[in-house]
């Protein structure tokens, strides 16, 4: 991350601890992970099942540029 979109990310994660968040990577979801603490350091680290080579994949396609990325607090679902 550039220095201004870590500091972004780092204050929305901070707001939103114990929320349910969407990554998106050009449109499409593709994790949606409870923010367990902020992410301070502009490095994120996902945790789950993932098939293999998936996180590598998505990691090189945001890496090499052009890939729009957003990160959205889910909505919450009525129980």
């Amino acid at each position: 991350m550039t220095p201004d979109s870590a500091k972004a990310f780092a204050d929305f994660t901070r707001a939103n601890v114990g929320k349910v968040v969407d990554l998106s990577v050009d449109g499409a979801v593709v994790a949606s992970p409870r923010l367990v603490e902020p992410i301070l350091g502009g490095e994120v680290m996902l945790n789950g099942t993932f098939a293999a080579g998936e996180l590598q994949r998505l990691a090189e396609r945001i890496s090499a540029g052009g890939a729009k990325v957003t990160v959205e607090v889910k909505a919450e679902q009525p129980s």
